[in-house]
């Protein structure tokens, strides 16, 4: 799955697509720009409820290593389910939901960035610190879930090729 022209964004798409929790609760695996656009796209989808967001506006930043350039991209993903806003335990239990899905995701990126068949060696999750964050009660109406950002590292060519200048 993983390769060096790996995309990050279709990759936590395909997770959604083949997670069987995911499968069994209909998560939809869909992209947005930034979060200030999930409540829109949750009404585009009103009849679905759960929801794998991946933010396709990631940051990147070229840095150096031994030896040579490693681009880092940054990726956001959204795990969202809707539930009725009046209801505290069926909040709670989407939320667990959402849990669930996530530490689901977790283990298989570990596997997958883990085999060097899959990256070849050279792409990296940095599976030291894959920072995620609980909605508030109130983040969403009627939405739970969580956030998790995954910086992922691949090679950089960065050789001065002179045939490219005047």
């Amino acid at each position: 799955m993983v390769s060096t022209e790996f995309n990050p964004i279709d990759y936590f798409l395909q997770l959604t697509e083949e997670n069987l929790l995911c499968f069994e609760n209909k998560f939809k695996g869909v992209r947005c720009s930034g979060p200030e656009n999930i409540p829109a796209l949750i009404d585009d989808y009103r009849k679905t409820a759960n929801f794998v967001v991946v933010d396709d506006t990631t940051d990147n930043v070229v840095f150096g290593t031994r030896p040579g350039y490693q681009t880092r991209t940054v990726v956001t993903v959204w795990i969202l389910s809707q539930y009725d806003f009046n209801d505290n335990i069926e909040r709670e239990d989407k939320l667990n939901l959402c849990r669930r899905v996530f530490k689901q995701f977790l283990s298989r990126m570990l596997v997958d960035f883990q085999n060097d068949e899959i990256t070849r060696g050279v792409i990296f999750l940095d599976t030291d610190n894959i920072t995620y964050k609980e909605l508030g009660r109130y983040s969403l109406n009627g939405v739970t879930g969580l956030y998790f950002i995954a910086n992922i590292d691949k090679p950089t060519d960065l050789r001065y090729d002179e045939t490219q200048w005047k």
